[in-house]
């Protein structure tokens, strides 16, 4: 799946009332975007979007903010969008908030007019423009208003159970920035976002079980959510996941060999030198023949990660 598909659903996906599913042609367009057949797709909402349609206008704005059968514009993609947003569709207005918050192609970042959007957003109740405003306040934050309004903001996402939220809430009880420090419900909090898909959380509970934070370790639990991550395309958690099988080893099959494999097919992926010298001292106490067979396994482990991104 291509970094593409993946953007389109992280911006149009989930900003998806939770209502629609049925399988109208807006529908169908948008499972053809996200299948590649992006010309059929686009065939399909070119019309609708013209005739004023907001869930089509959100969605050929998202084409166009992606470039996906069309050609990457940001302009268009804004006016697609603000059309939309217009009729108060509210996935559209998560996706202007989204786009203000980050800046996009040839839009500049204005933190004013995201602001403004999220709070439309999130004034409809949509569930996803929750944990997105929350966590754009807290990583803009100028004042400690702006951290209790992240707060509320990720209470209420929490409630209506969006992943996102959750996340936040997690490090928010991890930190001690929503009362006092409380790494069990952290750890809880972070395994139910995990469980709903988000590969951040799913690499902080990896790692929380692994260290015993919150709770006992637990390595196998740690091997299966850095798993998950690594599915989703996550290069460093094919990396952790070999740390944790190299710390362990007794716990999986062949996992000397496989961790540090692991470990370095993971810093090889995402070339970090840093990394591999993590793996090397990790291995000092590995004689010569098992080394060697961990080295000889590392091609096939990046030609096979490789091919999942496909």
């Amino acid at each position: 799946m291509t970094c593409k598909i993946f953007a389109l659903i992280a911006a149009v996906l989930l900003a998806l009332p939770a209502a629609a599913q049925d399988h109208d042609e807006m529908t169908r367009a948008r499972d053809l975007l996200i299948g590649g057949a992006h010309a059929e797709a686009i065939s399909l909402l070119r019309p609708s979007a013209e005739a004023g349609h907001p869930r089509a206008q959100n969605l050929l704005g998202a084409a166009y903010e992606h470039g996906l059968g069309v050609a990457q514009s940001g302009a268009e993609a804004l006016r697609l969008y603000t059309a939309s947003a217009d009729q108060g569709y509210p996935p559209a207005l998560f996706n202007l908030g989204l786009i203000f918050a980050r800046g996009g192609p040839g839009i500049a970042p204005d933190r004013a007019r995201a602001i403004e959007m999220f709070d439309r957003a999130t004034a409809l109740d949509y569930s996803a423009a929750f944990g997105a405003y929350a966590g754009y306040l807290l990583e803009t934050a100028r004042s400690q208003a702006d951290r209790d309004r992240a707060l509320t903001l990720a209470l209420r996402g929490l409630d209506l159970g969006d992943p996102a939220s959750i996340e936040i809430m997690a490090f928010l009880r991890r930190t001690g920035q929503a009362g006092p420090q409380d790494p069990t419900a952290a750890r809880r909090l972070y395994e139910i976002a995990a469980l709903l898909g988000s590969t951040s959380a799913q690499m902080q509970v990896a790692g929380m079980f692994a260290q015993g934070e919150g709770g006992p370790p637990d390595y196998r639990q740690a091997h299966e959510y850095y798993t998950f991550a690594i599915e989703a395309g996550r290069a460093e958690a094919l990396h952790a996941r070999g740390r944790v099988v190299m710390n362990w080893p007794d716990q999986f099959e062949n996992g000397r060999v496989i961790g540090l494999a692991e470990c370095l097919a993971g810093a090889d992926l995402l070339r970090r030198n840093d990394w591999f010298a993590i793996c090397k001292t990790q291995a000092e106490s590995y004689p010569q023949d098992l080394y060697a067979a961990a080295l000889a396994e590392v091609p096939a482990i990046v030609e096979a990660f490789s091919a999942m991104q496909q």
